[in-house]
């Protein structure tokens, strides 16, 4: 069991060191909701480095203007590069670390949390998929590992399912565990 855990630990560690941590400053210069779909979207094999394509591909929900300004800003903090007149991933898996109370993370979410909200009335089930669970939770005994779960779960989801050259389109997957209730005293 020992040696089956510290083996699992490892492997989770090694995950980890693939990604590097963004500075939060050059985070908040990327943190609107669609600079990350545009990081992904020059992966894709179908892409066209065109406004009016990306304009359409994006479902017209992000402005031309607010397209060529991201793609500068990612451009900018390194996360896609320009060769040869071409966009491209470059190739950086990052994150902004772990519980950081950011106005720039907020925001991130906020957007993203629009476009799932978006989603649910606009796409076919056969595109989508929503799923709730309320639950009982113990927050002193079982929060912090519930946490880390949902961390080794999404790290282990993009290993499995992120295409880099076949992929022909862009998901997003948002998790979200927050507490409903409050303490109150009696």
């Amino acid at each position: 069991k020992d040696f089956t855990a510290a083996l699992k630990s490892a492997h989770k560690i090694a995950k980890k060191k693939k990604y590097q941590k963004i500075d939060i400053n050059h985070f908040s210069l990327v943190s609107d909701w669609y600079c990350y779909v545009l990081k992904r979207l020059v992966s894709c094999k179908n892409f066209i480095n065109d406004i009016d394509w990306i304009h359409r591909a994006l479902r017209k929900k992000v402005t031309k203007g607010q397209i060529k300004e991201g793609l500068d800003r990612l451009k900018t903090v390194g996360l896609i590069e320009e060769v040869d007149g071409k966009l491209r991933d470059a190739n950086q898996k990052i994150h902004t670390g772990d519980q950081i109370p950011s106005a720039a993370i907020k925001n991130h979410h906020i957007g993203m949390i629009h476009q799932a909200l978006d989603a649910l009335q606009e796409q076919s089930v056969d595109n989508r998929m929503f799923q709730a669970l309320i639950l009982n939770l113990n927050k002193e005994e079982d929060l912090k590992n519930a946490f880390d779960d949902i961390a080794e779960f999404v790290s282990e989801f993009n290993a499995k399912y992120s295409k880099e050259e076949s992929s022909n389109s862009v998901y997003q997957m948002n998790i979200q565990l927050f507490e409903h209730t409050q303490e109150v005293e009696q």
